[in-house]
Order: C-alpha cells, then sequence, then structure tokens
C-alpha cells in the first residue's frame, strides 16, 4: 500500500532518536512490507546489540585502565604477555583483605528460564550508585532482556531469585520497578 513505508519509519523514528542505517536496515531485513511490530522489534535488537557491545567495550577499557594503574603504581608486571604480582602488591593484597568497606558486585550473570511471560523492568538509579546501574544492565543484557527506551527493559525470561535477592542486598529495591504482562498489548514482543 502506498505510503504505508512511510507511516512505519515516521512512527518509529517518533518513538525516539534512531540511526539512520538501523532504520535502513531494519527495512532491508525485514522486507519492504514488514509490519510495524517486525520493523520495531529488528530495531531494538539493534539497539540491545549495540548496548551489550559498548558495555563489553566500556568493561574491556577499565580492564586495560587497571592494568596500567597497577603497572604504574608497581603492583603488577609483565614479562612477555604474562603478568605477576609484585612485593609491593602483595602487601597490597594483605591492606584490602583487612579493611571490610569494599562493595563487591553480585555476578552478572544468572540462569536464563523461560516461560513465555513478557517482562518490564524499570529503574531509575541515582547518579551515585552509577555502577550499580551499570551492574543492573549488563544483568539484564544476560538475561535476554531488550532496551525499550532509556531505563526500561523487556524480555521473556524469568527474573531468578537470586538476582532479586542481590537487588535487596545492593539496596536497590526501592530504585527498580518490575511488571509482568498478562495480556498482550500495544508492545509486541
Amino acid at each position: 500500500m502506498r505510503g504505508d513505508i512511510t507511516k512505519k519509519i515516521l512512527e518509529i523514528i517518533s518513538e525516539g532518536a534512531i540511526a539512520t542505517s538501523d532504520i535502513i536496515l531494519a527495512i532491508l531485513e525485514s522486507g519492504y512490507g514488514a509490519s510495524y511490530s517486525r520493523l520495531h522489534s529488528n530495531i531494538t535488537q539493534r539497539e540491545t546489540a549495540r548496548t551489550y557491545r559498548k558495555i563489553r567495550q566500556e568493561e574491556k577499557q577499565k580492564f586495560y585502565s587497571l592494568l596500567s594503574k597497577f603497572k604504574s603504581e608497581g603492583l603488577i608486571n609483565s614479562k612477555k604477555e604474562k603478568w605477576s604480582v609484585t612485593n609491593k602488591g602483595k602487601i597490597k593484597i594483605q591492606e584490602l583483605a583487612n579493611q571490610t568497606f569494599i562493595v563487591r558486585f553480585p555476578p552478572r550473570y544468572y540462569s536464563i528460564e523461560k516461560d513465555g511471560k513478557v517482562r518490564i523492568v524499570i529503574f531509575d538509579i541515582p547518579e551515585q550508585d552509577k555502577k550499580k546501574r551499570e551492574w543492573l544492565r549488563s544483568v539484564l543484557v544476560s538475561l535476554d532482556y531488550s532496551l525499550l527506551q532509556k531505563s526500561v527493559w523487556i524480555g521473556k525470561t524469568k527474573i531468578p531469585e537470586k538476582l532479586m535477592e542481590d537487588i535487596r542486598d545492593l539496596k536497590l529495591l526501592k530504585f527498580i520497578h518490575i511488571f509482568t504482562i498478562e495480556k498482550s498489548g500495544s508492545i509486541n514482543f
């Protein structure tokens, strides 16, 4: 139908800023006559993949920055791409072992159990807890959740009880809302 693709593209763009390449690739992969929900789903998958790549790249960069910092502080040495802890590093390990204020994050990967129900996770975690927010995003990606819009994630994976315990332990419960959708509405996933 004439104007149908125009309408679909305008509807997708009206939901938020989208890269031109994402729109073009979504149309090419979905087919010219694809439905709005198929185009939207394809774009959402692209955004989720990009978010996941960005998170992995940031984690990789943080790791290399830490190695560089540790080396410049004399805590580690490297020879032929093999790392070793110096005496100064061993002393630092002992000092850190005696401190109790270090925040340790739970794992980023939990068992995945799908039950066909759609869940929406919405969060507004304060800036001072930025690292906790980054941790939660990476956990949602690992649970096959997709970014619906900023700080709103959607998926068909059950939220593991262990994850809820970890969220409680990190004192994030008051910042996170989880909804289970029993009947489909305007969100096709």
